[in-house]
């Protein structure tokens, strides 16, 4: 196949360039993507605060509030919830604070800027403070 030495090792030598090249570009691509995930759960994160605290605003502005953090969590099957009280009005897309040191739930509808009702919570563990949750 080759005809002397020296073809032979050119030819290995640019192999393993080619090997070397693609390790690396494949490092460095990972950890690119590895960055970029990094960076998107941290601005979900953001997200959630920036909700809670507008959230949390809009109702201040309503009633007064529990001095403390609150958890945000968003109706998005109220169907499933319709035989608890406390959600006979709910629609999707409203929201619920959970304030669980005064173990108050007020349930808001960001569309029409209007508290539906206000009721007390009873929490076997705290959900963690402001967390984005489904309901």
């Amino acid at each position: 196949m080759f005809q002397s030495r020296k073809t032979r090792n050119i030819f290995f030598g640019i192999v393993l360039l080619l090997v070397v090249g693609a390790s690396v570009s494949f490092y460095f691509y990972k950890k690119l993507n590895t960055t970029k995930e990094s960076e998107v759960v941290n601005k979900s994160e953001e997200v959630v605060i920036d909700e809670t605290a507008d959230i949390v605003a809009k109702v201040g502005r309503l009633m007064f509030l529990p001095n403390e953090e609150a958890s945000l969590a968003t109706i998005l099957h109220p169907e499933n919830l319709q035989d608890q009280p406390f959600f006979v009005n709910a629609k999707k897309g409203d929201k619920v604070l959970i304030f669980s040191i005064s173990k108050k739930a007020i349930l808001y509808d960001p569309v029409a800027d209007k508290i539906i009702d206000i009721g007390p919570i009873i929490l076997a563990d705290p959900p963690a403070t402001s967390t984005n949750q489904a309901l």
